[in-house]
């Protein structure tokens, strides 16, 4: 099991721009494609679903992964063309440890280990 990511890129000012993508990489292929976004709407917008459906795509992944610092108050579970594109959270406040099990629990409750 291994996660790979993008890359911090230079924006045209001079400042840094970090691709928050992960391909999270289980078994033998890439399983799903997170995003994490640092706004907090009611729900996620249409561009951060193409966008994240797109790179999935690309990396002929089944899933897709909106990553929130607060839970949407619509979240996300929708099927596009054989795609399940979800949202999920990670709040940043308080105890990061109870929020990263949360947060991997409700990550791996669907995922299937066989390739």
């Amino acid at each position: 099991m291994g996660l790979g990511h993008g890359r911090v890129r230079r924006r045209p000012d001079g400042g840094r721009k970090k691709r928050a993508l992960i391909f999270w990489f289980l078994w033998c292929r890439v399983t799903a494609v997170l995003d994490t976004k640092y706004k907090t709407p009611n729900k996620a917008s249409n561009a951060d679903i193409s966008q994240v459906a797109t790179y999935a795509q690309a990396k002929d992944s089944q899933q897709a992964i909106l990553i929130y610092p607060l839970p949407l108050a619509q979240p996300l579970n929708v099927h596009l063309h054989g795609l399940q594109i979800r949202s999920l959270s990670f709040p940043v406040s308080g105890n990061l440890d109870e929020a990263g099990q949360h947060f991997l629990t409700n990550l791996l409750s669907n995922f299937s280990p066989y390739c």
